[in-house]
């Protein structure tokens, strides 16, 4: 049974200038994830041509497997295709088009493709799946940082970007063309093409304050995650320190730099507010009670520093983030596809939601413009209850959701650490919807059903 892939990205730059680029076999390294550990092995040079044929080897999962391709038809600078003759895949069939589209260039890629010993082979559909989901984001940003924009590109610091929302927000990032230098404590280094990585140690600068140098914005996501474990004395520390010192060190550096950055972007979350159902809250109200709301009362403080240095700050105070492969939806699906998922407590508490790309998106339209200043909430405009996210879930799923978990179990095992999931906030975007953002996912169906 065949199956099908499709993508498809605009370019700044002329088609012959594109074309020239993606035929020419020895550039298909520069696209494939290092992971894939791809080794062309025909001997050069290689040029392009129909019934040419190329051999190399990948090794997705640590063993070599040997591939065998052929040019079936080549049409320059329109299109080429390539058929495998020898590889892991009973069918694979890719099509390359090329067309002008707005004084760039529309590169698309169609794949068909079939895997061997059906039905039994279908068992590996999933991890197939998504390791060409993988590969084809990889090559998506790959293509984008050799294909920048002329023009209107930032030099942006990503500081603690190697997390959940780090990793969609480089990739779109150095999609619109921007240049990215990723601080991390993580000793592993960025795989999205465009990012430098830097290893850092906010408790002393030396070694990445040279970053913010010249630095147009600087994205500050530093944190360890509020519900990755109990808040027990020692676990509130910690949260308290990944936010606090990076974020008093990241002010400080701006204040040394010659050059300072026109904008910081400093990641919060709605928590500010504390939990009050009464009503709906908007940047405006006050912070709350709690260790949350005082937690993020005092991460935003330090970043405030740097107004006095004059660079504009703005404060993202943002809710649930819904993405794939991650985040509260990546803990929530396997009981909900095991349909024993439900609502929490009565299920009448207000969950305020966004969806990952608006996260991105908002952050995006922060750094490019000047009225974006202050705090923000980063939530969707369409409220929902638990209970109204569960049957949403459950509808999006195809699962019952009829287990619900009584409050007092979850008040039992999480502690404080519960309000999380049964405190209420009505949180509305008022700034972005000021500014009239285009939020990208609106709605709760919508986003659960692109996820």
């Amino acid at each position: 049974m065949s199956r099908f892939v499709r993508c498809s990205q605009w370019l700044p730059r002329p088609r012959s200038e594109v074309f020239a680029f993606f035929q020419e076999p020895s550039n298909l390294a520069k696209l494939t994830p290092p992971w894939l550990g791809f080794e062309v092995l025909t001997p050069g040079p290689l040029k392009m041509a129909a019934g040419a044929r190329f051999d190399y080897t990948v090794r997705p999962l640590g063993f070599a497997q040997h591939w065998t391709t052929l040019i079936e038809s080549y049409d320059p600078p329109n299109s080429f295709v390539d058929t495998q003759l020898k590889g892991p895949y009973a069918l694979w069939r890719h099509r390359h088009t090329f067309a002008d589209e707005n004084e760039g260039t529309r590169v698309t890629d169609e794949i068909e493709y079939a895997l061997p010993l059906e039905p039994l082979g279908l068992v590996a559909l999933p991890v197939v799946k998504r390791q060409l989901e993988e590969i084809f984001a990889y090559r998506e940003a790959a293509v984008a940082a050799l294909f920048k924009p002329k023009g209107g590109s930032m030099k942006i610091v990503l500081a603690g970007g190697s997390g959940f929302i780090g990793r969609h927000l480089s990739r779109e990032l150095v999609l619109a063309g921007h240049s990215v230098v990723l601080l991390t404590r993580s000793s592993r280094a960025s795989t999205i093409p465009g990012v430098e990585t830097r290893r850092w140690l906010a408790e002393g600068a030396e070694g990445w304050e040279a970053a913010l140098e010249g630095a147009d914005a600087v994205v500050n996501l530093c944190g360890e995650g509020v519900a990755d474990g109990p808040w027990t004395q020692s676990r509130r520390k910690k949260l308290v320190e990944s936010r606090l010192v990076p974020t008093a060190a990241l002010a400080a550096a701006i204040a040394r730099a010659k050059a300072k950055p026109r904008v910081l972007v400093n990641a919060s979350a709605v928590g500010y507010y504390g939990h009050d159902a009464s009503r709906s809250i908007a940047e405006s109200d006050p912070p709350g009670t709690g260790f949350l709301s005082e937690l993020c009362g005092n991460w935003e403080r330090e970043a405030k520093r740097a107004e006095s240095s004059g660079t504009r700050v703005v404060l993202m105070r943002i809710g649930v983030v819904l993405g794939a492969g991650g985040g509260v939806l990546g803990r929530m699906l396997l009981p909900f596809k095991l349909g024993v998922g439900g609502r929490l407590g009565d299920g009448k508490q207000w969950f305020p939601w966004v969806h990952l790309e608006d996260v991105s998106g908002m952050i995006m339209a922060a750094l490019a413009d000047e009225r974006w200043k202050g705090p923000v909430n980063v939530v969707a405009p369409e409220s929902a209850s638990n209970e109204e996210f569960t049957k949403s879930l459950g509808a999006a799923l195809k699962r019952p959701t009829v287990f619900p978990v009584p409050a007092f179990i979850l008040k039992f095992g999480l502690g404080e650490m519960s309000s999380l999931l049964l405190g209420s906030m009505k949180v509305a975007p008022q700034a972005a919807q000021a500014k009239a953002y285009a939020f990208k996912r609106p709605s709760l169906v919508s986003a659960l059903a692109d996820l």
